[in-house]
């Protein structure tokens, strides 16, 4: 699971230096805190390498997102609080919403 990605600037160097780190393929799911270019810059260059992997955000987030990148053939996946995201080893990741914070 990856969670954000970075800056819309650095986002070739960010995919490189996380190829060198794992086998991309190994990334299950991407949640993405929200749409400004600082979390998710690097999104579109990640899925071109990994097409099909789960994106969770909420309903609003991923209408932003798509707004930012166009890309509705990504694989959204809408959450809202409480919903949850088992993590492995008996952990699970516990989406709330929080509009308007960053």
């Amino acid at each position: 699971m990856l969670i954000d990605t970075v800056d819309l600037r650095f986002r070739s160097d960010f995919v490189k230096n996380l190829a060198e780190e794992i086998d991309l393929k190994k990334i299950d799911a991407i949640v993405i805190n929200h749409a400004e270019e600082d979390h998710c810059g690097a999104l579109a260059e990640l899925l071109a390498l990994i097409p099909g992997t789960p994106i969770y955000r909420t309903a609003n987030g991923v209408d932003s997102i798509n707004r930012h990148h166009h890309h509705p053939e990504w694989n959204f996946n809408i959450v809202k609080t409480g919903d949850s995201l088992d993590i492995g080893n008996g952990k699970k990741l516990i989406f709330i919403e929080t509009p308007m914070l960053h």
